[in-house]
C-alpha cells in the first residue's frame, strides 16, 4: 500500500514525503460557469485541475453510472490522452457511486431486449479495458458507497486513493445478476497472479475468496476491510484520513506516476482450472442449498460466476486470454437478465430498497 494517512504527514504515490495539500473543490451539480470545465453535462463534468491532470466528476443521484456517465468516461479518456498527462476520477458528494442504474436493465429486460443488455454490457466492458490501460495514469477516489459499476470503475484505475469509511463492493448478486463490467475478470485475473507468486495449493483459494466476495455481495465497512477481503488491491491502494484531502491526495499520486509511466498490457491469459473447479464450486452451493445457507437462486448465480472465474469449460491448465474472461461475463450475465428470478430481484430492490431472496 502507498501511504496516504496522514494529513499533517501526507506521502505520495512512492512512499516519500510531501508537503501539505489544500482541499480541492469539485462540483455537486452541473456547473457551467466553473472555469475549469472542459466538458459538463447534466450528469458529470470533466475538469482541468490543473499540472496537466483532468478530473471526471459524477454528479447524478447517488452518482449511479447511466447512459450520460458512460459516454463522458469515453470522452474523458479521449480528452486526457490528447490534451493531459493524467486523469483522476473523484467526486465532491458523499459517496463515489451507488453502482449502475437498474433502472436502464429494467426496460431491457421487461422488454426482453437481450442484444440491447448485451451492447450495454459490452460498450462498458470495453470502456473499462481502455480505462485499465490507459497510456496515462488514472486514479480513483471511492470514497463512501463504492458498489457495482462505481466499484469496477475503481478497480480498473491505475491507483486508488480511498477515505478510511469506503464501503466497497460488488453487489449485483443483490439483484440476481453478477458483475459484467469487467469486475468478475479483473478479480479472477489477480487470484490467478496471486497463486502465480505463493507456491501453494494453487489458484482454488483465492478464486474462492473472490468467489465469496462475488456471490454474497459483501461490501466493506472500511477502505481497510476493502483490502483485507481482496477487492482493493494493496500495492496499489492507499487511505487517506481527511475526506476533504482524498482527490488532492489522488492527483499528487497521479502526478508522480507520469514520468516513465508504462501502460497495462491487454494481453493477459491465465492457466484456468477449468471444469474441474466449475465441478467443485458446484458442489459447494449443492451443499450451500441443502444446509438452508443460499436458495436454488442463489446457486445458478453462484454457477455462473464460478464458470466465468474458472475460465468457462475448458480442460485444466488451458491458456484463457482476459477477452475470453470477459465473453463469459458478458454471456453468462445476459443469461441471468432472461430469468424471471432476475426480474423480481431487481423490481423488489426498486420498490424496497432490500435484497429479495428468492
Amino acid at each position: 500500500m502507498f501511504e496516504t494517512k496522514s494529513a499533517e504527514a501526507p506521502h505520495d504515490g512512492a512512499g516519500s514525503a510531501s508537503i501539505a495539500l489544500p482541499p480541492l473543490a469539485l462540483p455537486l451539480a452541473q456547473d457551467k460557469t466553473d472555469p475549469r470545465v472542459v466538458i459538463s453535462t447534466a450528469s458529470a463534468t470533466l475538469l482541468d485541475i490543473g499540472d496537466g491532470v483532468s478530473c471526471l466528476v459524477f454528479h447524478s443521484k447517488l452518482n449511479t453510472i447511466n447512459a450520460e456517465i458512460t459516454a463522458l468516461i469515453r470522452q474523458s479518456l479521449e480528452v486526457t490522452a490528447a490534451k493531459f498527462d493524467a486523469l483522476v476520477i473523484a467526486n465532491g458528494a458523499a459517496h463515489f457511486s451507488a453502482g449502475a442504474d437498474i433502472r436502464d436493465f429494467l426496460v431491457a429486460i421487461r422488454g426482453k431486449d437481450w442484444a440491447c443488455i448485451d451492447q450495454m454490457e459490452t460498450e462498458f466492458q470495453g470502456l473499462m479495458q481502455e480505462l485499465k490501460c490507459a497510456k496515462f495514469p488514472v486514479v480513483s477516489c471511492p470514497v463512501g458507497m463504492t458498489f457495482g459499476a462505481g466499484c469496477e470503475i475503481s478497480l480498473h484505475a491505475t491507483l486508488r486513493v480511498a477515505s478510511i469509511h469506503t464501503k466497497a463492493g460488488l453487489v449485483e448478486a443483490n439483484v440476481g445478476l453478477f458483475p459484467a463490467g469487467g469486475g468478475t475478470k479483473e478479480l479472477a485475473l489477480r487470484a490467478y497472479a496471486r497463486a502465480t507468486d505463493d507456491a501453494g495449493e494453487g489458484p482454488m483459494p483465492y478464486l474462492r475468496q473472490v468467489f465469496n466476495l462475488i456471490s454474497a455481495a459483501k461490501t466493506s465497512a472500511t477502505a481497510q476491510e476493502a483490502i483485507d477481503m481482496g477487492l482493493f488491491p494493496v500495492a496499489t491502494t492507499g487511505i487517506e484520513a481527511t475526506r476533504e484531502l482524498v482527490a488532492p491526495r489522488a492527483k499528487q499520486a497521479a502526478l508522480a506516476l507520469i514520468p516513465g509511466f508504462v501502460a497495462t498490457s491487454r494481453h493477459n491469459t491465465i492457466r484456468a482450472v477449468g471444469q474441474a473447479g466449475i465441478q467443485r464450486f458446484k458442489a459447494d452451493l449443492e451443499q450451500s442449498v441443502e444446509a438452508g445457507r443460499i436458495s436454488l437462486y442463489d446457486a445458478v448465480i453462484g454457477e455462473k460466476i464460478a464458470t466465468v472465474l474458472c475460465g468457462g469449460d475448458v480442460e485444466a491448465g488451458t491458456l484463457v486470454s482476459e477477452q475470453r474472461l470477459l465473453d463469459l461475463e458478458r454471456g453468462l450475465f445476459v443469461e441471468l437478465c432472461q430469468q424471471p428470478n432476475t426480474l423480481e430481484r431487481i423490481e423488489s430492490m426498486l420498490k424496497h430498497g432490500k435484497p429479495l431472496r428468492n
